[in-house]
């Protein structure tokens, strides 16, 4: 809580933020201005889809790597989370004039993928009997 009083407290005054309010266990809650949001909304029905698009990136290449799955293991909620976040990011930086490359990563070496292997390869023998 001190440290969120002490950060408020050093917030500059800005046309976006009404205000900013301290709340337990240390949240800062802000509050836009009603004007700038009408604002918003205006350069965003003039905008379309291409609202929020910029060119910080300057077609710098970048690569994101994002969903490493053990295919040998149950799947889980955390795989879809990494999809989704991997995929947004993608979009963001390309949203901000990078040129992305997605990289999905598949956890496919290594000891346990050797023991997967040689168990698919015993079945496929056992079924030739």
């Amino acid at each position: 809580m001190v440290i969120a009083n002490e950060l408020v407290a050093l917030l500059p005054v800005t046309e976006e933020i009404e205000s900013a309010k301290v709340a337990p266990p240390g949240f800062i809650n802000f509050t836009l201005k009603n004007t700038w949001l009408n604002r918003q909304v205006d350069e965003i029905l003039k905008e379309g889809k291409s609202f929020g698009n910029n060119r910080m990136g300057h077609g710098k290449k970048v690569q994101v790597e994002f969903v490493s799955i053990n295919p040998t293991g149950p799947l889980h909620v955390g795989h879809g989370r990494g999809a989704i976040l991997g995929s947004t990011l993608v979009n963001i930086l390309s949203a901000s004039g990078y040129k992305v490359e997605r990289e999905y990563y598949f956890n496919d070496a290594g000891n346990q993928m050797d023991i997967f292997k040689r168990s698919l390869y015993a079945r496929y023998l056992q079924s030739l009997v």
